[in-house]
């Protein structure tokens, strides 16, 4: 039986030049923590770069052609065991069961932003096989989790390396926040599409 459901949504939007950078993403998320704890709600802002996705893949072996679909699975991670996960990898997307494991074990990774860009920094082979990807992830994040801290958005944001959302228009940050009553409700999310929008 078909289910409906009425629902509310609101945008808040960017848009322009000028701006230091990833100061508009910041805001959009200090913006979605303001609104989210005015409602009285308990939830975390889950944060990721598709750089860091795309340097996880390429340390992985994975080929870049398959980086879509690799991230439509890494999507699932939420619903998903991490063994369905690999699963789909190996016999719906052709990746090497050892590459999806190494892949897949990096998805595991999440907390503070001061947590996991420490775990992430002291890896020198996935920071030395990833053509600088992860070396950009990182200093985006980084700029990102100083601003956050400057506008104490500190203690709800999280750094999940298994957020793939959007990749098919997202550029660079990515983000969403979930209800921590239910880790897979999803009220609010977004991303940088800047590079996007100059192509």
């Amino acid at each position: 039986a078909l289910r409906f459901r009425e629902f509310y949504q609101c945008d808040f939007d960017i848009i322009g030049t000028g701006y230091s950078h990833l100061s508009p993403d910041a805001e959009v998320i200090r913006a979605m923590s303001e609104v989210l704890g005015a409602l009285g709600l308990n939830f975390t802002v889950k944060v990721n770069h598709r750089a860091l996705l795309q340097a996880l893949c390429q340390h992985a072996q994975i080929p870049d052609e398959k980086f879509l679909g690799v991230s439509s699975c890494i999507d699932k991670l939420d619903k998903s065991s991490l063994k369905e996960v690999q699963k789909e990898l190996v016999e719906s997307k052709g990746i090497d069961a050892t590459k999806a494991e190494i892949l897949l074990n990096y998805t595991t990774i999440k907390g503070t932003p001061a947590d996991v860009l420490r775990i992430l920094e002291s890896n020198e082979i996935l920071m030395s096989s990833s053509s600088g990807k992860a070396k950009e992830a990182l200093r985006d994040l980084h700029t990102v989790s100083r601003y956050l801290k400057a506008f104490g958005c500190g203690d709800e944001i999280e750094i999940d390396l298994s957020l793939a959302r959007g990749l098919d228009y997202y550029t660079g940050l990515i983000f969403e926040a979930v209800l921590r009553r239910n880790n897979s409700s999803s009220s609010s999310s977004g991303g940088s599409a800047a590079a996007a929008a100059a192509a």
